[in-house]
């Protein structure tokens, strides 16, 4: 603002104040402007200072940087010009390189420079492969290309290229590159490209000769190792040989004797009169006898528990140098008081002759493993199983039990029964095999079942849990049974299938009775009477629609309520009374009676009432059946009077 002051009044007429103002309003332009111009002066040096540093680094950069549009060129760093081979003196003499170096390209055909089956890795160059700029690409993609120059000689490259926007001065001159959206305040001093292109690339013709360098020292030095390993393997077997030949028989005993001391199995080496020679320390703690005591007390033989027995597999390993293996008997560990041994061991005995290094026996060696507990719980659960087996066949349900390929291992008698398998040898077959071992006409009977029973065990198996449902299994005569049949799938600790557990229990008279009773509740539902459930004292259970009908009340407010809601207040003895004869036994029929809406209206009532019973014959209950006879009394009323 621009303020002239007078020192009197009205020293200024009108148009010397109009020119006043004219001259206030050029001065305070004249001013905004130069700073306006101050301001733009500096930032466009800022600007030329920043755009100077990034053109020097571009220009550093090691990679080749390439601008161009339309097939111009309009920047290209000296490593571009150094990988198009611009330098070389096989460069075609009709393009020649000014003093200006790589920015003297600017403006140059791309086609000058590259040679021509190389063009189309360029795109924007009407021969190029793409030339649509892909608009959600924002970072290059590198791709592995072969780069002719135009020299002839190819090197090999890796190339990106992206859309690139950038601004130029109006004297032609490099901005610098963002997007446009970015440089809004260069608008007006400089242009800006359209469908321009920024490609990167870089020489990686030594990083290709590198590789398949290494790869072939690569193939060479495994050829080698192998070649080496070889060698070597052949030598270990040539020592090893050597070592087996140069042992004696004596020495083999001694790294027999070191491989057992820690086993769990008694060891016992005896030599030809089956005097004891070794024995291990799981040997001592079995029998409880020192090498000496066993030779003093008889030798091996003493400890069989029938000596003969004992003498004949001695003569069989040594006499006949043949080996022996079975279940044997033998005594236990000694009493440590020195009394007699305790109850007879079973034993896995595995007796064989030793031989020396010339292939004479001098010998034999007797493995005892220890099977007493095993024999015991083999017992143990051979019972078990007894017991288990006598329980399954006592159920009136039907069980099986199948490996993971579907075959029967298990059946209780009603299982067999009910499939009609009585007789046949069940176990390790399928359902579908089952079926072909029967008669035709069973076969044509029990198919479906069959083929339905694999069906159900395929999605319980797939399901990894319990499958429940309901199937279908004719019965000797052919008579459709129904069975609600659950199947458990069982698994190793691997997830892998481990066997299948079906049981099954006959609800064909369950389901025949829950459709009584469904037809019997639509039945009670649609009467047009009132028909009420109530427990013994009189509690109400259930409630139909002829009753809310008659009564005026919904199942939900009644539900739960003593039936005296239903009586007038001087009928209120009534009720009990009649509930006490339900409880004796006794069904009281067609007794007329007055009640009460929910509105308050008094209806005459004809009631029809009968015990309930549970399934062991208790009365539990009692079952109301209201008729409203309102209107037939008034019938009758209006009769009388005529």
């Amino acid at each position: 603002m621009l303020t002239i002051y007078a020192t009197v009044a009205e020293a200024f007429d009108p148009q010397e104040i109009e020119l006043l103002t004219e001259l206030a309003a050029d001065l305070a332009y004249g001013i905004l402007a130069l700073r306006t111009r101050d301001r733009s002066i500096r930032t466009e040096a800022a600007l030329r200072e920043s755009e100077e540093r990034y053109r020097q680094l571009v220009e550093m950069l090691p990679d080749t940087i390439l601008i161009h549009q339309q097939n111009q060129i309009e920047y290209i760093n000296p490593a571009g010009v150094q990988l198009l081979g611009l330098k070389s003196p096989n460069f075609s003499p009709t393009l020649r390189i000014p003093d200006g170096g790589a920015g003297a390209f600017k403006g140059r055909q791309l086609s000058e420079i590259v040679h021509p089956l190389t063009i189309p890795i360029f795109p924007g160059h009407p021969w190029a492969h793409h030339q649509t700029p892909p608009s959600s690409q924002k970072s290059p993609t590198f791709q592995e290309q072969t780069l002719q120059r135009i020299d002839g000689t190819e090197i090999n490259i890796e190339i990106a290229s992206i859309p690139f926007n950038y601004h130029f001065s109006r004297s032609g001159d490099a901005l610098g590159s963002s997007p446009i959206e970015s440089r809004q305040g260069a608008a007006n001093a400089a242009g800006a490209s359209e469908g321009a292109w920024l490609t990167i690339a870089r020489d990686i013709t030594l990083r290709r000769v590198a590789q398949r360098d290494l790869e072939e020292h690569r193939a060479s030095l495994e050829e080698l190792v192998q070649l080496r390993t070889q060698e070597k393997t052949k030598l270990i077997e040539s020592l090893q040989t050597e070592i087996q030949r140069s042992q004696s028989a004596e020495a083999a005993l001694m790294r027999v004797t070191q491989a057992v001391e820690s086993t769990s199995d008694a060891i016992c080496m005896t030599d030809l009169e089956g005097t004891a020679t070794y024995q291990n320390p799981a040997f001592r703690e079995l029998f409880g006898l020192e090498i000496e005591e066993l030779n003093q007390n008889g030798g091996l033989e003493a400890l069989f528990a029938d000596p003969t027995a004992g003498r004949r597999i001695l003569d069989t390993v040594i006499g006949r140098e043949t080996s022996w293996s079975g279940e044997i008997q033998m005594r236990g560990l000694r009493r440590p008081d020195g009394g007699k041994l305790l109850q007879p061991l079973t034993c896995w005995l595995r007796a064989d002759p030793v031989k020396d290094q010339s292939g004479v026996t001098v010998g034999a060696c007797f493995l005892h493993a220890d099977i007493t507990q095993l024999k015991q719980a083999q017992a143990t659960l051979r019972e078990s199983e007894e017991r288990l087996r006598t329980l399954i066949d006592a159920l009136p349900d039907i069980v099986c039990f199948k490996d993971s390929s579907g075959r029967w291992e298990i059946a209780n008698q009603a299982m067999l029964e009910v499939f009609g398998l009585v007789g046949i040898d069940y176990r390790c077959h399928t359902d579908l095999e089952l079926a072909d071992l029967l008669e035709p006409q069973k076969r044509a009977m029990y198919a479906k079942a069959f083929q339905k029973s694999e069906k159900t065990d395929a999605r319980a198996w797939k399901r990894h849990a319990p499958s429940h449902g309901e199937e279908v299994i004719p019965n000797a005569e052919g008579k459709a049974r129904t069975f609600d049949v659950i199947k458990i799938p069982l698994f190793y600790p691997d997830n892998t299938s481990k066997g299948l557990v079906v049981i099954g229990h006959d609800i064909t008279d369950r389901a025949a009775a829950e459709e009584a009773m469904r037809r019997m509740a639509s039945i009670v539902e649609t009467s047009e009477d009132a028909i009420i459930g109530k427990s013994s004292d009189g509690t109400i259970r259930t409630w139909n629609a002829g009753a809310q009908r008659i009564y005026g009340y919904t199942a939900s407010e009644v539900i739960g309520r003593s039936i005296s809601i239903l009586a007038l207040p001087q009928r209120a003895r009534e009720v009990p009374q009649l509930l006490e004869r339900i409880r004796q036994g006794s069904s009281i029929h067609h007794y007329e009676t007055v009640h009460q809406r929910q509105d308050g209206r008094k209806i005459h009532v004809s009631l029809t009432m009968s015990p309930i019973k549970d399934g062991r014959g208790r009365i539990s209950g009692a079952s109301t059946i209201a008729r409203d006879i309102t209107d037939l009394q008034r019938i009758e009323a209006a009769l009388e009077r005529l």
